[in-house]
């Protein structure tokens, strides 16, 4: 909270300082961390792919798939949190 005093009137006037709720914030990072894993997928793939090694291709379709899972479950957060406001 940010108190004012007009020198003009004498009035106070009180503002609120507007910062994101906890839970907006805690999904930025979420998704943060899903694309994070995303990325490592990708580059485990891709190496999986140049050296031939079918386990690291596979790990690593497996960790952008389940990247891809945490992103819709960020999307759903957010269409529910954007209809109830």
């Amino acid at each position: 909270m940010i108190v004012f005093l007009s020198r003009l009137t004498g009035h106070i006037l009180i503002a609120w300082m507007c910062t994101p709720a906890k839970e907006s914030i805690m999904g930025l990072v979420d998704d943060m961390k899903a694309t994070a894993k995303n990325i490592e997928g990708k580059a485990q793939e891709t190496a999986g792919n140049i050296t031939g090694d079918k386990a690291d291709q596979l790990a690593g379709k497996a960790k952008q798939a389940q990247a891809s899972g945490e992103h819709a479950v960020e999307d759903l957060k957010d269409a529910v949190h954007d209809a109830t406001n």
